[in-house]
């Protein structure tokens, strides 16, 4: 418009023109300045949250690395924390049982010794007996002394029997403390059982006069090991028939602890024990308590064998006992269902 206003000679709108030009001219170069300037501080500012997101990022990283670092390093420590622990557990629970080991093994190999240095004394003795009973009966045959005679033979037999059952006793028990003996647990007859060993004991009962009561019921079952159960009745019988006077009684009957046990009850009317005595016996491992009477030896090994054997058959023994008014000895078994 200036331009046109000066080929029409008009000079003073041309110069408003120019004037106003010039001051859109300015305007503009001002705002390209501005948008100029203010796109360098755009990027400016992106370059420098990029270098912040940049530096953050950094940052994480090495934060997240020690983070890391940390749990592998309290990992690492827990695992060889526990692994110390573990080992050091194992070794002691190892020494310990090592220790237990090396106790009963002590303790077994104490009793072991102390009981074979009496049983050869007692072995001897019965031994020494018979050789002198022995050379009184081959006096009395040979002076036809035969009122003596039957009381020599019924005494040698009846050391004997003794030291047999002393020597059957050290067998079983040297088999239980081997862990060989074999145990078959089943349902058993009670009364079937005690008919048989009673006929065995005959010979046994009437050589002392002693009178042998069997009330057991029939088809009375408890679950038991055969062998072991024969084992643990001969040897109380044994003992019953030992501490019994001449025209004693011995009976055997039964009776049921709630509905799962049936007690065993062997009874004599013999010397009896005082309560002293009877917790010595119930004593675990106590192997050497004796008595003894005319007839018999004894080391007390017979009744611990019948204490391990009816562990053994889950069980449990019990003695009620006073002095001169006899023993009764209290076998509890499992009861079967049959």
């Amino acid at each position: 418009m200036a331009v046109v206003e000066e080929n029409r000679k008009d000079l003073a709108k041309a110069m408003i023109y120019r004037k106003e030009y010039d001051i859109w001219k300015d305007s503009l170069n001002n705002q390209n300045k501005i948008w100029a300037v203010a796109e360098i501080e755009k990027k400016y500012a992106v370059n420098q949250k990029q270098k912040e997101i940049q530096l953050l990022a950094s940052e994480n990283k090495i934060k997240i690395f020690q983070r890391n670092g940390f749990i592998a390093s309290s990992i690492l420590f827990l695992l060889l924390f526990g692994t110390a622990f573990y080992f050091y557990y194992q070794k002691k629970r190892t020494n310990k049982i090592i220790e237990v080991q090396k106790e009963n093994l002590d303790a077994l190999n104490a009793t072991k010794d102390k009981l074979f240095s009496i049983i050869s004394h007692d072995l001897r003795s019965s031994v020494n007996t018979m050789k002198v009973t022995n050379t009184k009966l081959l006096k009395d045959i040979e002076n036809c002394n035969y009122d003596t005679l039957d009381k020599t033979v019924h005494n040698n037999a009846a050391i004997a029997n003794s030291t047999f059952n002393l020597l059957e006793n050290l067998l079983h028990w040297a088999t239980l403390q081997s862990q060989q003996l074999y145990f078959h647990i089943e349902s058993i007859d009670l009364f079937s059982v005690m008919q048989q060993i009673e006929y065995n004991y005959k010979p046994l009962f009437e050589n002392k006069s002693l009178v042998f009561k069997n009330t057991i019921p029939k088809a009375s079952f408890i679950l038991a090991d055969l062998d072991s159960l024969k084992i643990i009745i001969r040897n109380l019988l044994d003992n019953a028939i030992k501490f019994s006077n001449n025209n004693d009684t011995i009976a055997v009957t039964i009776s049921y602890e709630k509905e799962f046990f049936v007690n065993l009850i062997i009874e004599d009317s013999g010397i009896g024990m005082n309560e002293e005595t009877q917790k010595a016996l119930l004593k675990e491992g106590n192997l050497l308590n004796k008595k003894k009477n005319q007839e018999g030896i004894g080391t007390g090994l017979g009744l611990q064998l019948c204490k391990s054997l009816i562990q053994k058959n889950k069980g449990y023994l019990a003695i009620e006992s006073f002095e001169n008014r006899g023993t009764k000895m209290i076998i509890s078994l499992p009861k079967s269902t049959l």
